[in-house]
């Protein structure tokens, strides 16, 4: 390395400058590339909100499918029919606690982009 010296009195090796600036500047740019990945998925992550939600559950009173619209009394059901009843779907409180999961690790991960860009904006500012 023909920037780095080594240090007479402490045996370490310094670095110049320059070179110092220049890990500044791509440590700065790492953080900048960490923050915009953070709002592309905070992007696709509000996106797919209103798909999830139109499938939430609320609760409907079961009907069996085996009783007549003009009798209230239960057909017999050959043992060949299979009666299939769909599934209810994920709570809100679920789809609540999934999303709050999820924007509470992107803000974590927003913080530290944003720690790592001012680490680096500090490394590339020169020095008097």
């Amino acid at each position: 390395m023909p920037d780095a010296e080594r240090d007479t009195q402490t045996g370490r090796l310094t670095l110049s400058g320059d070179t110092v600036r220049l890990i500044g500047l791509l440590i700065f740019l790492a953080g900048v590339v960490m923050i915009i990945l953070v709002f592309a998925w905070t992007y696709t992550l509000f996106g797919t909100i209103d798909g999830t939600f139109a499938h939430v559950s609320t609760t409907t009173p079961a009907t069996n499918p085996a009783v007549t619209a003009d009798t209230t009394a239960a057909e017999p059901v050959p043992p060949e029919v299979t009666v299939a009843t769909p599934s209810p779907g994920p709570g809100l409180l679920d789809l609540a606690a999934a999303f709050g999961l999820r924007l509470v690790v992107l803000a974590l991960m927003a913080w530290v982009g944003a720690l790592v860009a001012a680490r680096g904006a500090d490394m590339a500012r020169p020095r008097t």
